[in-house]
């Protein structure tokens, strides 16, 4: 099975929503100036970057998946009563 969709054709509504999504989530979980320069946390997507999230390849760079993960693990953490 081939990834990706027609370059001439749109690109998906649900591969394009989930990706907003996860970049949205992404604003609330690493806070302001969340924005970068490569990966799903670009300000502006191109037709490239879309046809890379049609490939799984539109994601969080290895830094921003740390600082995720580290916000995750400090508001899930069991706070002291």
């Amino acid at each position: 099975m081939r990834l990706g969709w027609p370059i001439q054709a749109e690109p998906p509504v649900a591969l394009i929503l989930g990706h907003v999504s996860a970049h949205e989530i992404g604003h609330l979980l690493l806070g302001p100036g969340a924005h970068g320069h490569d990966g799903i946390m670009r300000a502006g997507w191109s037709r490239q970057d879309l046809q890379q999230a049609a490939w799984g390849q539109l994601v969080f760079t290895d830094e921003e998946s740390g600082r995720l993960r580290a916000t995750l693990i400090s508001r899930l953490a069991p706070r002291p009563q």
